[in-house]
């Protein structure tokens, strides 16, 4: 369909993050400063621990009052037996703003004396080497080898002048065509600079921080003028329309009345009330009477019959049932659709240039509330008038029937006493705790913590561009890293991030992410929580330690984790390593932690999420195959990241080398890429970084950069390509009740395909012998 992987990108919604930024910057900054808390409380516990007591022995103390120590004039100091062991020092904490900026200088300074070492160094080498010159001149004039400069023959002088002259134009020359050449590229856009201009993006970035804060003023004149136009709409249109709906129900109880001499059931107010009168949506008198026909004919018909009606009815059941009804997705789309074409599509905004409020779609709107809520009233006070009615009725009807007598009162059967039976009380930790001090608590013990911000654009790979291809001919469709966006926007950001999609959406209330170590779970773990801002709950057996052991502590637990993740939604219950609590067999390394403790917590955490609660359960695993059953039962999705491919290395490789400007614009990435087929990302970027490190890249100019370095970094260190342990991991997705499904279908479209091809090889047969001569 001729479009880009950014035209066809997953966009998310803005009003995720950025309409409660004040808040999610507020809560991240009481978290933080409950974390330093806690760190300051365990520094001054150490520091006691310390000053307690130090030990020192008798014989010790012996040999210091027998050989005193005498100080010494240039730098006096007091003898060992003048310190009082007990003094307590203060040790000198850091904050982590402070260590980072001592570790920042400590990396400036360690730059800025290898360059000034780097710089020196040549220096004393280009004046090392002018004397050595020298020094040989003066010696070969001495011996007699060659002549002085002023004894020589012109044309010799011409003849180097010219010689060095051409030399070195001819190296301008291909220096100053190089850089055309690349500042031609980089117009075009040809090639990747090491450094792009930021005007735009902070423009940008301006312009979106003034619509945020206009944001508030526009939605409160907005505000106002809704509560204006409320009251005008109220007072104008409210009696007169409560009269017009009394009206029309009346009006459809004569309707009944005359043709029937009987009452519809009124319609539930769960089913719209009213609003079904008004549309045409109850049954006719007509249609009542048909139906009443057509059920005594029914009653009529024998048995076998009676039969041949229900194998029909049972087939016209199965019928609609494999009509796959519409999702409440499209529907709401569908509607927004609808309402865009009628409020937006044909309004002309450049005659608002200062985005005023509209009031005809506010007067509208309240117009339509203002119906719905009268018709609350008056379908209350009608479903009364209908009830005196129809005892009126059963009134005249006993009258008219004088020999019998009237409905005979049903005997109320008086129930068992139920308090014999036995009831099944769920034990719950009630604490009278608020959310604040059980928040403080989850952050103390490590529960809740922060996490670095990143992006989703930030994301290397690429699409796979051959599955379109593979699917018609029935091959098995390979992904790529960039195919792992849509999976994770459509399954753990957009749900998650609004409540209303939250409710709409089919319900997932688990996923997770399965690749091998170091292949970017945590940073898909880190990008899903920036994307909606969420609060993030760390529930990995290493993480919380000793901290909740017991059985009543976990049950505290997952109370606790219930009522703040509701409170401060959208919610991530986030678990490393996730196998680890169905481990078929627990490692003895591993038994210190107890992860299967957290097995039982945790299924009815997920059990207990429903639509609208903004929480996910959400694990990354390396060795998914070493869990039990229960562990893919109690995931909704798996998402399965695929080693890294060709096009996914070269844009990594692109992106890492070109940020430096002394690299080749022309370097070749693409043999580089082709070899680390297989390799992880974050061991490519180990490797780049360490091998351009500051001394080699000062070096750059004179010794450009090959592929042959990178990849000798990469042997030596014995970089690892995982293509056997993927294939552990294809062969447990194909028992995932996913990846059955997907098998069996693929297993039909093969036999499909099959039986195709054979029909058409017997058809190709039959016209050639056809078309043989006799």
């Amino acid at each position: 369909m001729k479009f880009t992987t950014d035209d066809i990108g997953w966009r998310k919604p803005s009003y995720f993050v950025a309409d409660r930024q004040s808040h999610l910057e507020s809560r991240k900054k009481y978290i933080n400063d409950l974390i330093e808390e806690k760190l300051a409380v365990a520094v001054a516990a150490q520091e006691d621990l310390g000053s307690v007591s130090t030990i020192v022995e008798e014989n010790q103390e012996d040999s210091e009052t027998d050989v005193p120590r005498r100080p010494s004039k240039l730098s006096p100091r007091e003898t060992e037996a003048e310190i009082d062991p007990n003094i307590a020092f203060p040790l000198r904490t850091e904050s982590p703003e402070e260590t980072a900026a001592r570790i920042a200088r400590e990396k400036l300074n360690a730059a800025v004396l290898l360059i000034q070492s780097h710089d020196r160094a040549r220096k004393s080498r280009i004046i090392g080497a002018q004397l050595k010159r020298i020094n040989e001149y003066k010696k070969k004039l001495a011996s007699g080898e060659t002549k002085p400069a002023s004894n020589r023959d012109k044309r010799t002088k011409l003849k180097a002048v010219i010689t060095i002259q051409k030399w070195w134009r001819s190296y301008a020359t291909r220096l100053h065509l190089k850089d055309r050449m690349c500042r031609l590229e980089s117009l075009l856009g040809m090639s990747i600079p090491s450094w792009k201009s930021h005007e735009t993006f902070d423009t940008d970035a301006e312009n979106f921080q003034l619509k945020q804060l206009r944001q508030p003023e526009y939605a409160a004149a907005t505000a106002k003028a809704i509560s204006e136009e409320n009251v005008r709409v109220h007072q104008i249109r409210g009696p007169g329309l409560m009269e017009d709906i009394t009206d029309e129900i009346r009006e459809w109880f004569l309707l009944w009345y005359n043709e029937l001499g009987l009452f519809d059931a009124f319609p539930l107010a769960q089913a719209g009330g009213s609003v079904l009168i008004a549309t045409g949506q109850t049954r006719t008198p007509e249609e009542f009477h048909h139906d009443q026909v057509q059920k005594s004919e029914e009653a009529k018909k024998s048995k076998g019959q009676n039969n041949k009606g229900k194998q029909e009815s049972k087939e016209k059941r199965k019928r609609k049932d494999d009509k796959s009804p519409e999702p409440k997705t499209i529907q709401c789309l569908r509607e927004a659709n609808t309402e865009f074409i009628a409020n937006w599509s044909l309004r002309d905004d450049s005659e608002n240039p200062r985005q005023k409020v509209y009031l005809d779609l506010i007067t509208d709107k309240l117009c339509c509330e203002l119906q719905l809520e009268m018709r609350e009233i008056v379908d209350e006070l009608m479903r009364l008038e209908l009830a005196t009615l129809e005892t009126a009725l059963a009134k005249d009807e006993a009258e008219e029937k004088k020999g019998k007598k009237g409905k005979k009162k049903k005997k109320k059967k008086k129930g068992r006493s139920k308090e014999g039976s036995k009831k099944k009380k769920k034990k719950e930790s009630i604490t009278n705790a608020s959310i604040d001090d059980i928040f403080t608590e989850l952050v103390t013990t490590g529960v809740i913590h922060g996490y670095p911000e990143t992006r989703l654009i930030d994301w290397i790979g690429d699409v796979s561009y051959q599955n379109a291809e593979a699917r018609k001919e029935s091959r098995a469709v390979k992904h790529c890293l960039g195919d792992v966006v849509q999976p994770i926007m459509e399954y753990c950001v957009l749900p998650i991030g609004s409540r209303e999609i939250h409710r709409i959406a089919p319900l997932v209330r688990s996923v997770s992410i399965v690749g091998l170590p170091r292949s970017g779970k945590t940073f898909l773990v880190n990008a899903i929580c920036s994307e909606i801002g969420a609060l993030l709950f760390d529930l990995t057996p290493k993480s919380l330690g000793e901290n909740y052991q017991g059985k009543k502590d976990l049950e505290k637990l997952v109370n606790n984790i219930n009522k703040v993740a509701r409170a401060y939604p959208p919610a991530i219950l986030f678990v490393d390593a996730g196998h680890q609590p169905w481990w078929k067999k627990v490692p003895q390394e591993e038994k210190s932690n107890n992860p299967k403790r957290l097995a039982k917590p945790l299924t009815k955490l997920v059990k207990g999420i429903k639509a609208g609660d903004q929480i996910l359960f959400l694990t990354t695993s390396d060795e998914p195959y070493k869990a039990g059953r229960p562990f893919v039962k109690i995931h909704d999705k798996f998402i399965l990241l695929p080693l890294p491919d060709y096009n996914t290395l070269y844009l990594l490789y692109k992106k890492l080398l070109m940020q430096y400007h002394g690299v080749d614009r022309n370097f070749d990435c693409s043999s580089l890429a082709s070899l680390s087929v297989g390799l992880s990302v974050e061991t490519i970027r180990e490797a780049v970084a360490n091998v351009l490190s500051i001394a080699r890249r000062i070096t750059l100019k004179k010794r450009p950069l090959e592929p042959r370095e990178i990849m000798e970094y990469l042997i030596s260190n014995r970089a690892e390509v995982g293509h056997k342990e993927y294939e552990k991991l294809l062969k447990w997705e194909k028992k995932t009740p996913l990846g059955k499904r997907r098998s069996k279908m693929e297993a039909k479209e093969r036999q499909a395909t099959a039986a195709a091809r054979v029909a058409t090889g017997k058809n190709a047969g039959k016209k050639l012998q056809q078309l043989k001569p006799k």
